[in-house]
């Protein structure tokens, strides 16, 4: 289609500058005839032709004509002679009559050839603008399309220059091969996905607009996480913190540093804080390399589709998490009398009944069922990297890749971060300052717990096979040659 175009045009260009070409050489003859007969030159070498062209309609001035009077060649004839005489004579009588409007005549046929030129060249610029804009939208289809299938890109090979560990991964020139973002769209069986269509899948290739979030699972490892990503990796965190002395009524987003972190100042960790980062612009400003939050849902307000989250998440084992919560909230927050034991506690005085499968689903209330177990294994699935807080350091590197962040170029610098991440994997923030004993398999706090974690323990052995599923692609070199190892036995890590 698009040669035939062109073809067409140069055509049409073609037909308009035929007309042009002709008048200038009917013009060019006349005048060279004219011409010929001042210079005296023999008028009978070309007198048929001459007559033809009009000549003698008036054509050429009373000079030319008297010129072509006394001028007559040896080797006429007198009949010749006398015709020639007659018809020069008739010419120049006519030319007489019209030599008056000569000047006139000659500016209105120059005008009207100038007006003629000027009309073609613009027909002939508006067929290449016309021509121009139908290329525009064929070159841009041709920039932004994605690659046909079969044909290789770049987006996962070459080597990892965000975790300048020699890893194969994805690079940053690679953003520009992407194709544009475009819209999820869910079948009748998951539109329980469609709340979080803005945030990206797993598989989906990362882009520079995208934005690190964490869903923070309670007594799972998530202030060590935070700690690592401000105090260890300097990245800018939005959080709780953000929102500390008085910048929760900040009219305008800034970044602040608190404790040798840096915040966006705003809190993430409510429904009305989230509200208050969506009316000014989080995600659209980047300003945060992380968002923290365990409200899932109600932070997909905070994304769109060109400005998606990558979400990730901590997992511990459910019966240790509640057995955590409980001294936690006793020894600790002080929010729990210290008279209610942990049986107690397991009955329903305040324990969380399958928090991870609630809040992953945002059913809230109500008995849960083994559909919605399986929409959280799913969601899981799709939207989360998922790591573990007692395999904490390799979780750190595969949230690095997954997100692309880096330690420092500066190899002093370097070393300091690995450092500051490796120690804050042994010891941890925020842990329980009190030791404590696990209830023991066979007790009644053992039985109660489990029962009402039941949905999310079996959610987290599923995370563990995701954990492994995901070795692949953003397991250290190390966890993959384990994996590997495993699966020739046939076990599993």
């Amino acid at each position: 289609m698009l040669p035939f175009t062109m073809i067409s045009n140069s055509w049409i260009r073609l037909s308009f500058l035929i007309p042009i070409s002709l008048l200038r050489f009917l013009s060019h003859n006349h005048v060279t005839q004219c011409n010929a007969l001042e210079r005296r030159e023999n008028p009978l070498i070309s007198l048929e032709s001459t007559v033809k062209s009009g000549f003698f309609n008036g054509r050429c001035s009373i000079s030319s004509s008297k010129a072509a009077l006394s001028f007559r060649p040896d080797n006429t004839t007198n009949n010749e002679s006398e015709k020639f005489v007659t018809a020069i004579r008739g010419g120049a009588r006519s030319a007489k009559d019209r030599d008056g409007n000569q000047s006139n005549a000659n500016l209105l046929a120059r005008s009207r050839r100038q007006k003629l030129v000027v009309l073609l060249v613009t027909t002939a610029l508006f067929n290449d603008m016309l021509q121009l804009t139908m290329l525009l939208p064929i070159i841009h289809t041709l920039i932004t399309s994605p690659p046909p299938l079969g044909v290789a890109t770049s987006l996962h090979s070459g080597n990892n220059n965000n975790n300048n560990n020699g890893e194969e991964g994805e690079g940053e020139d690679d953003y520009e091969s992407l194709p544009p973002p475009v819209e999820k769209i869910y079948d009748e069986d998951h539109q329980y996905l469609v709340p979080l269509r803005h945030f990206a899948d797993v598989k989906d290739p990362h882009r520079p607009t995208d934005t690190a979030f964490f869903f923070h699972v309670p007594r799972s490892g998530g202030s060590t996480l935070k700690d690592m990503v401000g105090k260890c990796l300097k990245l800018v965190q939005s959080s709780e913190v953000g929102v500390r002395d008085g910048h929760g009524a900040d009219p305008i987003l800034q970044v602040i540093e608190i404790n040798e972190s840096k915040y966006v100042n705003v809190d993430t960790t409510t429904v009305q804080g989230i509200q208050r980062a969506v009316d000014l612009g989080l995600a659209t400003s980047s300003y945060a390399d992380l968002v923290v939050s365990s409200y899932l849902h109600q932070s997909a307000s905070l994304f769109d589709l060109h400005h998606q989250a990558r979400a990730f998440l901590l997992l511990r084992n459910p019966i240790e998490r509640a057995t955590s919560m409980y001294y936690h909230r006793v020894h600790e927050l002080g929010d729990l009398d210290p008279e209610i034991s942990i049986e107690d506690f397991a009955q329903g005085n305040g324990i969380e009944n399958n928090w991870m499968t609630r809040f992953l689903t945002d059913r809230m209330e109500g008995e849960l069922t083994k559909a919605d177990l399986e929409q959280a294994k799913d969601i899981l699935k799709q939207k989360f990297m998922v790591g573990f807080i007692d395999d904490i350091e390799e979780s750190i590197y595969r949230f690095m890749k997954y997100n692309r962040w880096k330690y420092a170029e500066d190899e002093n610098q370097k070393m300091k971060e690995e450092d500051c991440v490796r120690d804050l994997a042994m010891v941890g923030s925020n842990i329980n300052p009190n030791e404590y004993e696990l209830p023991k398999r066979g007790t009644q706090a053992y039985a109660l717990i489990t029962w009402q974690t039941q949905f999310d323990t079996k959610l987290y052995e599923y995370g563990k096979e995701l954990f492994d599923l995901q070795t692949k692609t953003y397991g250290s070199k190390e966890r993959k040659k384990i994996l590997k190892k495993q699966k020739k036995k046939g076990g599993k890590l």
